[in-house]
């Protein structure tokens, strides 16, 4: 495998690998399956390009940032930014925090902005009882359905919190 620079002209179609950043890379094209390993002076903090040796296919190398393994699910909650009630769904959650998805025309940037505190009221299943987190608003996108995606990072997780989380991810 060939690595390239950066990762510009990537198309919507072409093939991707997320890997853990390391200076030691183990990479398997998605098209041949040829193995290959990169080897690199510092481990990578952006995504970047590769070209297979083999079958010369462009491939994409996702570097995955995350701290904590995130779980799937979708589950209501209640959240309270500024003293304004709102609501949304939590579409994943790791024991750092949770992704708050929201409808577009529920969307109110002076609430839902970077660097805001939230306190979130949801329950996990299969017990059902109520947590009260709050979190940080980190990262706001847009998703490609038109609603707002938030990344939240929980704030001083209480220890019955952590360990109902810690919980539900195993």
């Amino acid at each position: 495998m060939e690595s390239e620079d950066q990762a510009t002209g990537i198309s919507p179609d072409m093939p991707t690998i997320t890997v853990t950043s390391s200076d030691e890379i183990v990479l398997v094209c998605p098209k041949c399956e040829n193995r290959g390993t990169i080897r690199l002076k510092t481990p990578p903090d952006k995504d970047f390009r590769i070209t297979c040796k083999k079958c010369k296919e462009k491939i994409l190398v996702k570097v995955n940032k995350r701290s904590y393994y995130r779980k799937d699910i979708t589950v209501f909650v209640k959240y309270t930014i500024k003293s304004k009630r709102r609501e949304g769904k939590i579409t994943d959650i790791s024991m750092g925090g949770v992704s708050i998805e929201i409808e577009a025309s529920k969307f109110i940037p002076p609430f839902e902005k970077e660097g805001n505190v939230i306190e979130m009221v949801f329950a996990l299943p299969p017990k059902d009882e109520k947590l009260d987190i709050f979190g940080e608003i980190i990262r706001i996108n847009k998703t490609d359905e038109g609603k707002y995606s938030l990344g939240i990072k929980f704030v001083d997780l209480p220890v019955y919190a952590s360990k109902e989380i810690g919980y539900f991810l195993m």
